[in-house]
């Protein structure tokens, strides 16, 4: 649906989570905003995330993606996994459309569109010198982490507590080296809780899911991009 949950581990951040809500609430100019991927015949979507304000698995249906509502404090910033196949010719080449859509209150003509086609430059060079934004490969890094929770979290389900742990010690690692202290310690101490008792705290999963959607990068991270 787009919405957002929270994870609130002690009573003084009910009133702050409530204060933020709020002004969240109070900047929302679109309502139910909807993306549209559209690839063309030799590109497929393997999957999609939202990023920003917080990490989460789009769920698509009928080439389309619910995003939820848009506000002026919180940018939406979204990446799609696509499969390239058949494009060897060089040159620049299209591989999908992009539209959004949303209901604007504000506006006469409430339900208001956009669209913009996503292009790219096709090489035969082998030595070409592509380097990539250093944005792309904070973002990657943070989803990389919030993947491996959910492929935990999946592995714990099927019985298989080693991979789950495994996964759970290697997130600790990826955390600390993004300075995620907190984040790192409450994986850690869950994962040898997990390897001793076969099972996590209800406490220490919350805190393992929310806070890997927390990851997100800040909008000053995106603002030069």
């Amino acid at each position: 649906s787009g919405g957002i949950s929270t994870y609130i581990d002690t009573p003084r951040k009910i009133v702050d989570v409530f204060k933020s809500t709020i002004r969240e609430l109070s900047t929302i100019v679109a309502k139910e905003i909807i993306l549209s991927i559209d690839p063309i015949a030799d590109v497929t979507v393997q999957e999609a995330f939202q990023i920003t304000p917080h990490i989460r698995r789009l769920e698509i249906n009928a080439n389309k993606a619910i995003l939820g509502p848009l506000g002026t404090a919180n940018r939406k910033t979204v990446i799609i996994e696509l499969l390239v196949s058949g494009l060897t010719e060089p040159g620049e080449k299209p591989l999908l459309r992009l539209t959004v859509e949303g209901d604007v209150p504000t506006q006469s003509n409430r339900q208001n569109r956009k669209w913009t086609e996503v292009r790219v430059t096709v090489s035969d060079d082998p030595d070409l010198d592509v380097s990539i934004p250093p944005t792309i490969i904070t973002t990657m890094g943070k989803l990389a982490i919030f993947k491996m929770q959910e492929k935990a979290m999946q592995d714990l389900e099927k019985g298989n507590v080693v991979a789950a742990t495994q996964r759970l010690e290697t997130m600790a690692t990826r955390l600390l080296n993004l300075g995620e202290t907190e984040l790192a310690r409450a994986a850690l101490l869950e994962a040898g809780r997990l390897s001793r008792t076969g099972d996590l705290s209800s406490e220490g999963r919350k805190k393992i899911r929310y806070g890997t959607r927390s990851l997100s990068i800040l909008p000053k991270e995106i603002q030069h991009d």
